[in-house]
């Protein structure tokens, strides 16, 4: 009779507990998930993989910057300013063309019309669906599922094991300037040129740029080799996720203007990249731009040519621009400039080859051949 009643109190204290739970995950709901903020109105979960639900449904705007870090840092108040219209700043670090498209799907599912689009496709995403298609089904629920009371089990860890209790006390904002932004941060200290990289790993011993410093050596001495041409296979693949990804987005919605920007990482990316992702880049350049041809709202602009990617002190490190070059590709947009189409693509992909060729490793190898990398000189 005792272990009954006391099975009853345990089990009567569970049940209590777990609603006293759930209606305080409902009722607060801070991911705005099933209703608008309560205890924190007009507040948003600033990391937009999970908390652009919550800005979709019930912030205020009519157009959209979403891009990776190379987007984090350009301006939606600037972007409104220049272009007449009401931007927010969604990017998300490390984002690939695969999850952009679908909170943009899940975007013009909730809003009646969204007049522009500034969107960063990086190269180095594109043949990667398989794991980023495992990543989102982590959280890709929220924008593929219409339906907000199973969207609610966001709160109970299936997204990077956050709760209900972690999203709680994580960051909010309201400002949608650059709400993700980098360039107030540690790493912007490496922009200002290639000392400032160095600097910048002997007190971090970052091992990015640590990989950097050795792929220098090993490009400089001629330890690695070119990469072959793409196969008919991976031409295939870029096709389908370009198709996916973003000119099904242009195709559906001929009344949004879609400015595609392909961030001009530095040449020394390029020279280091050794046409791996080269090779890439000008099969999803030519792919895009001939279909931009088709349709008159997806612009697709590139910076790739301009003598700014030779100079290291536009760079935190090979891939990162610093905010300046943001705010030069929205110039760019403003006033119609820097528009790849299909007679002047093969001149401009010309001009970037030539400038990778004539790159010169010489000052970067002089200054890493003697750093004691991972523990052990390289002469």
């Amino acid at each position: 009779m005792f272990y009954r009643k006391f099975m009853k109190i345990v089990l009567l204290s569970v049940c209590s507990l777990s609603l006293a739970l759930i209606v305080i995950i409902v009722t607060v709901d801070p991911l705005q998930v099933l209703h608008k903020s309560w205890l924190r109105p007009g507040m948003y979960y600033t990391d937009f993989r999970i908390g652009a639900l919550g800005v979709i449904k019930y912030a205020n705007f009519d157009s959209v910057i979403i891009g990776s870090s190379m987007l984090e840092n350009t301006s939606a108040n600037e972007a409104s300013r220049k272009l007449g219209e009401n931007f927010i700043n969604i990017s998300f670090c490390g984002s690939t063309p695969f999850e952009k498209s679908r909170v943009l799907q899940k975007l013009f599912r909730e809003k009646k019309y969204i007049k522009t689009v500034i969107l960063s496709v990086d190269i180095c995403y594109i043949l990667k669906k398989d794991s980023h298609v495992t990543k989102f089904k982590d959280y890709g629920f929220l924008y593929d599922d219409d339906n907000p009371v199973t969207n609610m089990a966001i709160y109970f860890g299936c997204y990077r094991n956050l709760n209900f209790f972690y999203i709680l006390k994580s960051r909010f904002t309201s400002d949608f300037d650059m709400p993700t932004n980098w360039y107030k941060g540690e790493f912007f200290k490496a922009c200002g040129g290639f000392k400032n990289w160095i600097s910048f790993y002997n007190r971090t011993k970052d091992k990015d740029f640590l990989r950097i410093f050795v792929d220098i050596k090993k490009v400089y001495r001629g330890e690695k080799s070119h990469a072959t041409d793409l196969g008919a296979a991976e031409k295939k693949a870029i096709v389908e996720r370009l198709n996916e990804d973003v000119i099904s987005l242009a195709r559906s919605n001929p009344k949004t203007i879609f400015h595609v920007i392909m961030p001009p990482y530095s040449r020394l990316t390029w020279k280091l990249d050794m046409g791996l992702f080269f090779r890439e880049l000008k099969c999803a350049m030519k792919y895009l731009v001939e279909f931009s041809k088709k349709y008159e709202n997806l612009r697709i602009h590139g910076f790739d040519n301009e003598t700014f990617t030779a100079d290291i002190t536009n760079y935190g490190d090979p891939g990162h621009y610093c905010p300046k070059i943001n705010e030069f590709m929205l110039d760019a947009i403003k006033n119609g400039k820097h528009i790849l189409t299909p007679e002047n693509i093969d001149d401009y992909l010309e001009q970037m080859e030539e400038g990778i060729k004539k790159f010169d490793l010489k000052p970067f190898y002089d200054l890493v051949k003697c750093l004691p990398l991972g523990g052990v000189a390289e002469d």
